[in-house]
Formats: C-alpha cells, structure tokens, sequence
C-alpha cells in the first residue's frame, strides 16, 4: 500500500518536471515545482525520512503551517526553486522506490500520443494564464516569484503578510483551474486533471487558513481575521459572517479533509484506491463555490479601510506606490546552476 502511494506521489511529481519544460515564465516554472515540493515533503513523511528541511519551511510558511522570525526577512523562496535543487527532490523518490524499474505509469508521461497531446494543451493553457497575469511590465507579489528582499513595502505588518500569503496562494489556485477547466473533457489526461483538482483544494483550504487561524495547527500563523483584530483595522463583520456559516464551514471541513488525505499530505492508513476515489467523487462545483464566497468576503472586506484595499492588490504594477525598494528585477533563472544549492 505504501509503494503505490510512493509511485502516485513520484508521478504526479514527473507529470509536474515535464509541464516546468512547457514554459519559458521562471514564475511559472515554480508555481508548478511548489507541487513536486509539496509531493516530496510527503513522501518523506510516508517513508519518515525528512532529509530536505528547507524545501519543508518553504511548504510550512507558503502553507501558513509555521512561520520563524519574521515573515518578510525569514522567507526567501523564489532563488532556491530551481531545477537544480527541486530534480534532487525527484531523485530521492525514484532512489526510495523498492523496484526502480518502470516507475512511471501516467499515460500523460509514458504514452508517447497521449502525452505530445496532453503538452499540446498545456502549452496554450500555460501561454493563456501567462497572458492574462504575467504579460507587461509588472511585478506579481508572489512569493514563488520574488526573491528575498527584492520588494520591500512601506509596512511590512501582519496585514500585508497575510494578504501576501493569500494572493500568493490564490493565484496557484486560478492556476490550477486553468488548467481544470480545459482538461475536464478530456478522458486521456485524467491523471493530470485529478492532479490540479488536488492542487486546487490544496490552495482554497489555504486560502481560509490564511483568514481564519487554523485552530487545529497550534504553529498555524494568524490569519487576516486575527491580524485585524489584534492591530483594530477595518471592519471585520464580512469575516464575522463567514465565520459563523454553517454551509461553508461544513464545506472547509470537507475540502480540508481531502487536503489532509492526499492534497498537503497523503494518508498512511488508507488505501491510494480510496483517496483517489475521494478526489474524483467530490462535487467540484462546491470546490468553486467556496473559493468565490470567500474571495468575496475578503474583497468587501478591503474596502472598509485604505490599508486592506492597497494590499488586498495583486499582480500589481510596478509603478505601484507600496513598492519603496527594489533590488533587482531579475531572479536567478530556474534552470540557471549558482546561487543557494542543496
């Protein structure tokens, strides 16, 4: 039972190394090694072998898991992404395989048809996404993207970190369903399409997280709801609201769940078989729901007050008035060799 978990986990993350060849957006290429990160940190945790700590603080503090020191000088992620680092994190689960032979299954990797298709796709969904959030002069303040220090803003509060937690995770989330919604009707890709559905819960439960406390994770960062409270900013009677929906504290409860089976964990005690089958029985439409009755309440929540509106911005331009420093424009390349290597 844990091989087959082991070889899901491996797949899913080959699947992800060949979409990274898809594009030439460096941004890109780490919003999709964040999943071979967060494969890899699982499958440590099915083989209770934790050998790359750092890739583990930058799932913990991407994931509002557990932040040290404080968030904007503690966090440099972007440089360290890098194909040199993240095909290591591959190597050691093709290296902890019992058989290391014929390890890949995924049609999308080893059906030579399905997948010169399934590239095909994913190049113009990637050309898509990249069109419609990376193209001109701007700079997404998303913590895949930038590197250490390289923007520093007027305040750097638990505000404007929890709203660069959230507009970090909530752009992987619109990315992921770029690629949902064009994989959907598409049967011989089912592999790739059940994976950005994991993706997709695996960033709207951190989008919650990043509101509301996980009260359930005694490390988990304090979330907008609390950092408001706690500095008396804005108001916060949209969040009070959402708080005390039944409906949609039923379907966090459900979508962190799954998160916790197979999307930023996998489950030890139950069957690949069963977890797969949770995935693909979930009715995704209330995956879509959540995402929008959350995003809804963060957006009128930003307008009770300047501050929350400035940050609640994303994918802003560079001429933007948070933005008093820059140090660069350019980050390491993602297949560059240098810099923070393992």
């Amino acid at each position: 039972m844990k091989e087959e978990k082991k070889l899901f986990l491996l797949n899913s993350a080959l699947l992800y190394q060949e979409l990274i060849k898809q594009t030439t957006n460096d941004c890109l290429r780490r919003f999709l090694a964040f999943r071979i990160i967060v494969n890899a940190t699982s499958y440590e945790e099915l083989i209770n072998d934790r050998k790359f700590r750092k890739f583990r603080g930058i799932r913990d503090k991407f994931l509002s898991h557990k932040q040290e020191g404080k968030f904007f000088e503690a966090f440099g992620a972007a440089d360290y992404i890098r194909d040199e680092n993240v095909s290591n994190l591959v190597t050691f689960m093709i290296d902890n395989l019992q058989r290391k032979e014929m390890y890949r299954y995924f049609p999308e990797i080893v059906n030579n048809y399905v997948s010169f298709k399934f590239n095909q796709k994913a190049i113009l969904i990637l050309k898509k996404f990249e069109k419609d959030f990376h193209s001109g002069f701007r700079i997404s303040n998303n913590f895949l993207c930038n590197a250490e220090n390289q923007i520093t803003e007027i305040s750097s509060n638990p505000i404007s970190s929890v709203f660069y937690r959230y507009n970090s995770t909530k752009e992987l989330a619109i990315f992921s369903n770029y690629f949902i919604s064009c994989l959907e009707d598409h049967n011989d890709f089912i592999n790739a399409f059940r994976n950005f559905k994991i993706d997709y819960i695996l960033h709207i439960v951190n989008m919650n997280d990043c509101i509301f406390k996980d009260s359930f994770n005694r490390y988990s960062i304090d979330g907008l709801y609390e950092a408001m409270k706690n500095v008396n900013i804005g108001n916060v009677s949209e969040l009070e609201k959402l708080k005390s929906d039944t409906n949609f504290n039923t379907e966090y409860t459900k979508l962190r769940t799954i998160r916790n089976h197979i999307a930023g964990h996998i489950d030890k005690n139950r069957s690949l078989t069963d977890l797969i089958i949770e995935v693909d029985n979930y009715d995704f439409q209330k995956a879509f729901d959540f995402y929008n009755q959350l995003d809804s309440a963060i957006k009128e929540t930003s307008f009770t007050h300047p501050v929350l509106k400035t940050h609640a911005l994303s994918c802003i331009p560079i001429k933007n008035e948070n933005i008093i420093e820059m140090k660069g424009l350019k980050n390491i390349g993602y297949f560059e060799l240098g810099g923070d290597a393992l």
